[in-house]
């Protein structure tokens, strides 16, 4: 199970495009029936492209939940696997080609937690609620108990199973002192400095923590991974830049504001929180509702990223899904760790300027290329 990991790691920024795994993280925030959403919240969901293992991960009160199905399980009900595989079919269709004659609705991907949690809701609703009365942190977060559980045939039905626990999820990257004095000049926080809102209705802790306060201030929080050692070093160092350059308002992108740090361990960035109701410019770039502001948005990009070249600044893995429209309609730049993602880029001028114009050039294609409007955005 090669594109499955044996933590919860969360949906990767910069997934490898290389790689045949496909990474997706999915929020209930949106999905039905209601009741679901008040007994659980939904955390990163994993998938293989090169076998049907999947890793599903849910978050109740205070328990994390991390499920490991296989078709392999299945093979005493036909019917069940089939039903599986259909599942892994619509989740994946890059990789299961779909009956094209056949039409399916709804997401494909709360189809399949809805079918493969509903047995779990027996479980789930053993487990007591939040504490109303306390004030729950990052630190709660990270020691939840992590309960691993697999869904088997019993008498015909898909039933709970207990899996032995593993050690621990592995979270936070390890760097050098000389990687670390790069990052020195932020502040560091202790998790046990970074509350996490826990909304009325919400049974259970946030299956990803990304809104978070900072002695009462707003943040964005940004888990960081062992893997993600150079990806951070990159972040580090754009940020430091960003900061140094002085730059005015008008170059809208996110910025470092401190940095979370556990047992010599960095846990994750604390950035600038970007309020936003749409999403990015991926959700509603191509959106009628929004076709008038694309001009503007193309020109905020053009600019913002003309005047982080002019100080050797790298956005790194540009394209529409790093870039975050705030609620007044301006469009920002996010993420700067780099990579590359296909087809906004190649790959050939990765981590170079050349890269950013490149990616640029598909970012106004996707924006103004079907209206065809006047191309007053450019970069030298």
């Amino acid at each position: 199970m090669t594109s499955l990991t044996n933590d919860s790691r969360p949906l990767p920024d910069r997934p490898n495009p290389r790689s045949k795994a496909m990474f997706v993280f999915l929020r209930l925030a949106s999905a039905s029936p209601q009741a679901y959403t008040a007994l659980y919240d939904i955390g990163p969901f994993w998938f293989s492209g090169t076998s049907t293992d999947t890793q599903l991960n849910v978050y109740v009160s205070d328990k994390h939940y991390q499920i490991e199905l296989s078709a392999s399980n299945f093979e005493d009900s036909p019917t069940l696997l089939s039903e599986y595989l259909r599942h892994i079919e619509r989740v994946d269709p890059e990789n299961f080609k779909a009956d094209e004659e056949e039409e399916e609705s709804g997401d494909p991907l709360e189809d399949l937690h809805e079918w493969a949690l509903t047995p779990f809701l027996p479980v789930f609703q053993t487990v007591f609620p939040l504490d109303r009365t306390r004030k729950y942190t990052l630190k709660d977060w990270l020691s939840a108990e992590t309960l691993r559980y697999t869904l088997v045939i019993v008498e015909g039905k898909l039933s709970p199973s207990k899996l032995d626990p593993l050690e621990g999820r592995s979270i936070g990257a390890s760097f050098a002192p000389s990687e670390r004095a790069i990052y020195s000049a932020f502040p560091i926080y202790r998790p046990d400095e970074v509350r996490l809102p826990i909304d009325e209705d919400s049974r259970g802790l946030p299956a990803i923590p990304h809104k978070v306060f900072v002695s009462g201030h707003v943040q964005f929080f940004k888990l960081v991974f062992p893997g993600d050692v150079n990806s951070t070093l990159r972040e580090f160092n754009a940020y430091t830049k960003i900061r140094s350059a002085g730059l005015d308002s008008s170059v809208r992108t996110s910025k470092l504001d401190g940095v979370v740090e556990d047992n010599g361990r960095v846990i994750g960035l604390l950035l600038s929180y970007i309020d936003s109701k749409v999403g990015t410019l991926l959700c509603v770039g191509k959106d009628p509702a929004y076709s008038s502001f694309r001009q503007k948005w193309l020109d905020q990009i053009s600019h913002s990223l003309n005047s982080l070249h002019a100080h050797n600044i790298l956005w790194g893995d540009a394209k529409p899904d790093n870039v975050l429209i705030d609620t007044n309609n301006d469009a920002y730049l996010i993420d700067f760790g780099g990579g590359y993602t296909v087809p906004w880029a190649d790959g050939k001028n990765e981590n170079k300027i050349e890269g950013d114009k490149e990616a640029f050039e598909k970012i106004r294609d996707f924006l103004l290329k079907e209206d065809d409007p006047p191309h007053s955005s450019h970069l030298p």
